[in-house]
């Protein structure tokens, strides 16, 4: 599952994280781009994977 990004923060303290929890520092228009992480099911994080597929 590479390149499977989140975001959080607000700029300029934007990060990426992978669903390893590994953080990337990036830039708030990047963010922009990225769903942002947030508490979900099962079902919601399934749904968000295969929508692009």
């Amino acid at each position: 599952m590479n390149g499977v990004y989140f975001t959080y923060g607000e700029e300029p303290w934007c990060k990426k994280m992978d669903i390893w929890e590994n953080e990337i520092p990036i830039s708030g228009k990047e963010a922009e781009s990225l769903p942002r992480v947030a508490p979900l099911g099962d079902y919601n994080i399934r749904k968000e994977l295969l929508k692009d597929i």
